[in-house]
């Protein structure tokens, strides 16, 4: 990947239906792939029905329709085994698709089934031309995801800096779903200045035009403004000059609550919105809400530092908030916090539709 940037842009960018956003976002990850790949595909899910994954829209850029039917039956688990695969889905990964009989096992698959699948996969890498694949799982507290699969010309470790870039665009990828549920939920043409979620606007400098009380305070007003030059930061020259730190700077949240989104005005003046959000997660034996947030995002399995990507807070304050959560829990500070349906995998092998019916 040599322009993250480009995909975090592309993400954000809401115009069309979810289909044609999924298609757009596995189009460029597509021409950004090192080298260049024939093919992306990709599918948005919805992971919380306790009896499985329902897909909520399939999408690929170079393949056609045919080829890739063919190729979601050969790596698809026998039927009336897919729901195995639910536990999977619902914690964010970076991981090779070879990677992923471990992962299988741990879901429940028998052995048998899973050798299967490994020589199943064999054979369909060899017609395919390909040596592996990347699974890239972008999910957040809500259960809703985006699976994005990159095909791999060499097998083998993936490169940690190539993990390191993708785990962050994965972040973004699942803000930059959210925020479109949202705002497909007030209109199907996502009017961005006409929703209650809209809590501010400032100017590319930084400078706050208007502001909602949330985004009023000191605090607030200093978040918003810095988040404004880091995003513009890494959308300069800095994307190629230094692409790891380019994308380090521009996290996917600001301060726990807020999304930026582009706004072009009539007169052709740029502003940057801010949205609310945050992935709202139910209360629990009186945790603060910042509280919810990072033992949520630590339940699907992140490390406090990539928490603070995903959120716009400082490892530190990440830690704090674990620290103090974890002792009104009464959870000794060793003590996993468990994600939903148990653990996930380094990869998998591609889920069935369950239903065309879909939920935010």
């Amino acid at each position: 990947m040599s322009d993250p940037i480009t995909i975090l842009e592309t993400a954000y960018v809401l115009a069309g239906d979810e289909r044609q956003w999924l298609n757009q976002l596995l189009e460029t990850a597509r021409r950004d792939s090192a080298g260049g790949c024939e093919w992306v595909v990709g599918q948005t899910y919805d992971a919380t029905p306790a009896d499985g994954v329902a897909v909520r829209a399939n999408g690929h850029s170079g393949m056609d329709e045919s080829t890739m039917t063919a190729r979601s039956a050969q790596a698809a688990l026998p039927k009336g085994e897919e729901h195995k695969l639910a536990p999977l889905f619902r914690r964010p990964f970076v991981g090779s698709l070879r990677a992923s009989s471990d992962a299988l096992r741990r879901a429940g698959v028998d052995e048998r089934r899973v050798r299967k699948f490994e020589m199943g996969l064999d054979e369909a890498f060899r017609q395919w031309g390909i040596a592996d694949e990347l699974w890239i799982n972008a999910q957040d507290p809500t259960g809703v995801g985006c699976l994005v699969v990159v095909p791999r010309r060499r097998a083998g470790p993936l490169p940690p800096r190539d993990v390191h870039r993708w785990r962050y665009v994965a972040s973004h990828v699942a803000t930059a779903f959210r925020i479109r549920r949202q705002l497909e939920a007030w209109s199907p043409v996502p009017r961005l200045n006409d929703v209650s979620s809209l809590e501010a606007i400032l100017a590319p400098n930084g400078a706050l035009a208007h502001a909602l009380e949330p985004a009023q305070t000191p605090p607030a007003r200093a978040a918003l403004s810095r988040a404004v030059k880091a995003l513009d930061r890494a959308r300069g020259s800095l994307r190629r000059r230094n692409p790891d730190e380019a994308i380090s700077i521009w996290q996917a949240m600001v301060a726990g609550r807020w999304s930026l989104l582009d706004h072009i005005d009539s007169d052709g003046r740029r502003y940057v919105l801010a949205h609310r959000n945050d992935a709202r997660v139910p209360d629990a034996r009186g945790l603060t809400l910042r509280e919810r947030q990072v033992v949520a995002y630590a339940a699907l399995g992140q490390s406090n530092k990539v928490i603070g990507y995903e959120l716009g807070l400082s490892t530190s304050t990440v830690g704090g908030h674990l620290a103090r959560a974890r002792a009104k829990l009464a959870l000794p500070s060793a003590a996993p916090l468990r994600p939903r349906g148990g653990e996930g995998p380094r990869a998998t092998s591609t889920i069935r539709p369950r239903s065309k019916k879909s939920t935010s």
